[in-house]
């Protein structure tokens, strides 16, 4: 068989076009080359006398043609009471009369008395014939009132290291602090001025030794208390990843968080629970979802699994580095149920509407801002900013036309009553200072802003409601903080 003679007959197939892409490309040679070369002559000499001539004007212009709504609408005046309350001196009678304490420095005092008692007869006597013209009855119950002082002194030095006497400073000094911070957090009942533009007033900053230097990745306010922010630190696109740190801090005291916890990995988002407002959930870079009980002071934890849902709670979203969002539900596994195309670069943040459940938001670096709603695959209307990427953006829970953003430089308020085309707020950041993201208070006209240093700032949103187009800048002059100077 290896003698045998085989033929075989090799002909060439059909051609099969796999990609035809025109070229965008003319060459110098080709017939039609003269008016593309004429047309591009023109163009460099519009741009070489752009820049000495009077005649161009660097100006964004963004066109919205939405669809036209007769709406009828109808405000009732607010509602005003009168609170009164009644004080008698029965109360003082009936309240509980305060534990007696040791002063320190007079047990100190009576202790070098006592010494100078033991060390000789005549020292006593001096001493005694100087301090009492008694008889020695009285004196020997001088020194028994001291010798039971210096028994109380080592009762005391039990009494400052137990636990119970940790929680009651820790509540002193929280509420001593709360009486020099209060009149800032708290906005005053007073009549707004309708002349005065949107601005943003510091309050407070947020910031300790553990938290200095690293970036803030999330924010969120405890669900029963709401005076309580939990903070996420962490950078998950660094090389050189530090382990992740959760602060609890509280409004009434800015100079130390209530609960700190360290987590193995850097901390991607974190929010407390509806149901169990002490339980703390916190996703991190590695994939782990970690529930913490911040009641306790350990901080347990326990590991499951999740995903960041919608008001639906089986349909959620996804943004990808594609640009693309993608709609899913957790009855269907198997494929998406609806794609957002239209950011073209990493979608950073998605944001639902909490007073309009079909509305949601989402920001990419592409430096452009969405808002889309959830049964149309195209945006409703869309915003732009020249400042870079887009880090965050959150809605208002008081207004559905209210939302704010960071980018690299600054914090950005929109308020679609006033205009669609430019914030009515923009408070610039520290410089050498990044946003990375913002959280909207619920009980107070407030805004948190997380930063790059590890800082916290709150910020009082005035005249939030008097905004007109052009006043974007009306907040930058009286925001400035004494921790981002």
């Amino acid at each position: 068989m290896l003698d045998e003679k085989i033929e075989i007959l090799l002909t060439e197939s059909e051609t099969i076009s796999l990609l035809d892409i025109p070229s965008t490309v003319t060459s110098a040679d080709a017939d039609g080359a003269e008016p593309v070369m004429e047309k591009h002559n023109r163009y460099a000499e519009v741009c070489s006398s752009r820049m000495t001539s009077e005649t161009y004007v660097d100006q964004p212009v963004q066109t919205q043609n939405g669809a036209t709504k007769d709406k009828p609408v109808q405000t009732e005046a607010p509602l005003r009471v009168d609170a009164a309350t009644a004080f008698s001196i029965l109360d003082l009678s009936d309240a509980p009369e305060p534990e007696q304490t040791v002063d320190i420095s007079k047990a100190k005092g009576m202790d070098s008395v006592v010494a100078g008692l033991d060390s000789g007869t005549e020292r006593s006597g001096s001493l005694i014939s100087s301090t009492s013209t008694g008889c020695a009855s009285s004196s020997q119950k001088e020194v028994d009132k001291f010798g039971t002082i210096l028994n109380a002194q080592s009762d005391l030095q039990l009494t400052t290291m137990s636990e119970a006497f940790q929680n009651t400073l820790l509540v002193m000094e929280r509420n001593i602090l709360s009486s020099s911070v209060q009149h800032g957090l708290v906005p005053l009942l007073e009549d707004r001025v309708a002349e005065l533009p949107p601005s943003l007033t510091c309050l407070s900053v947020f910031s300790c030794e553990l938290s200095r230097g690293r970036s803030i990745s999330s924010l969120a306010w405890n669900k029963k208390n709401p005076d309580l922010l939990a903070v996420g630190y962490g950078e998950p696109d660094s090389r050189n990843q530090k382990a992740g740190l959760v602060c609890c801090w509280s409004l009434n005291n800015p100079t130390r968080p209530e609960r700190i916890i360290h987590c193995n990995s850097v901390v991607t988002c974190l929010d407390f629970s509806a149901c169990s407002p002490g339980q703390l959930a916190v996703g991190m870079c590695d994939g782990t979802i970690a529930v913490y009980d911040v009641q306790s002071p350990d901080a347990k934890s326990q590991v499951i699994s999740g995903w960041h849902p919608g008001p639906d709670s089986s349909i959620y979203l996804i943004g990808t580095r594609e640009g693309v969002i993608h709609k899913c539900s957790c009855s269907n596994r198997q494929q998406f149920l609806e794609m957002y195309k239209k950011h073209f670069a990493p979608v950073t943040s998605i944001s639902w509407c909490p007073l309009n459940p079909d509305l949601f938001l989402s920001c990419s670096a592409d430096c452009t801002i969405q808002l889309w709603k959830h049964d149309r695959l195209k945006p409703v209307l869309g915003f732009a900013t020249t400042y870079g990427s887009v880090h965050d953006i959150k809605w208002s829970p008081k207004a559905a036309t209210v939302f704010g953003a960071v980018n690299k430089e600054q914090l950005e308020i929109w308020n679609l009553d006033s205009s669609f085309l430019v914030p009515i707020i923009v408070q610039p950041a520290a410089p050498g200072v990044t946003m990375t993201s913002l959280l909207f208070a619920s009980h107070t006209d407030c805004v948190v802003v997380g930063d790059s240093e590890g800082q916290v700032t709150v910020f009082l949103l005035n005249n939030l409601s008097n905004g007109q187009p052009g006043n974007t800048r009306a907040g930058s002059t009286n925001a400035s903080c004494p921790g981002n100077a």
